[in-house]
């Protein structure tokens, strides 16, 4: 399966795994991060049973590889009511740091999204953001972002709101970074 270009700090490309499908290689000059619905994540190798291999740019990688499987923490919806749980796996988000380091600052975290839910996150705004929808019906800024598809961010924004327009769950990646001044 082709990955889908992200473009977003340093995050460069996403692959959307099916079943037990194997991801592909990391294209030169990039280091895989895998990622399971459970809230585990891997930069510099594979997990099993992964939902999705992304791409971040390897500069930002250090040597090895590392696994994070935070702990959970509770979402509020715009009404307060929860509205699912997060995970910090890199960088800082949600008062929050991910145990995944990296050569410079980013983040990605995962959002998992109560049914028919709507909250508003806030963001740094020197950071450009990728949305990952691996399913639902999710809407960024009212903007719909189908499942297996990318919604993108420009720098600026402190807060987005994020809508699971759907009746079920939904599974969402954060990835952010500052941009990289790339053409």
């Amino acid at each position: 399966m082709p990955f889908i270009e992200v473009s977003s700090g340093p995050w460069r490309g996403v692959e959307f795994l099916r079943g037990l499908a194997a991801p592909d290689d990391a294209p030169a000059g990039c280091t895989p991060l895998t990622w399971r619905h459970n809230g585990t994540a891997r930069l510099g190798g594979f997990i099993a049973r992964a939902q999705a291999q992304v791409l971040i740019d390897g500069t930002f990688a250090p040597e090895g590889t590392q696994r994070a499987k935070p702990d959970a923490f509770s979402l509020r919806s715009v009404t307060t009511a929860c509205a699912g749980e997060a995970f910090v796996f890199i960088g800082e988000m949600f008062g929050r740091t991910g145990s995944i380091e990296t050569n410079e600052p980013c983040v990605a975290a995962q959002l998992t999204i109560a049914p028919e839910t709507e909250l508003a996150i806030t963001l740094n705004p020197d950071f450009e953001y990728a949305f990952v929808a691996a399913d639902g019906d999710l809407a960024v800024n009212r903007t719909r972002v189908p499942g297996s598809s990318v919604g993108l961010v420009d720098t600026g924004h402190r807060t987005i709101g994020l809508e699971n327009r759907s009746d079920a769950i939904a599974h969402v990646l954060i990835l952010g970074g500052a941009p990289t001044g790339r053409d």
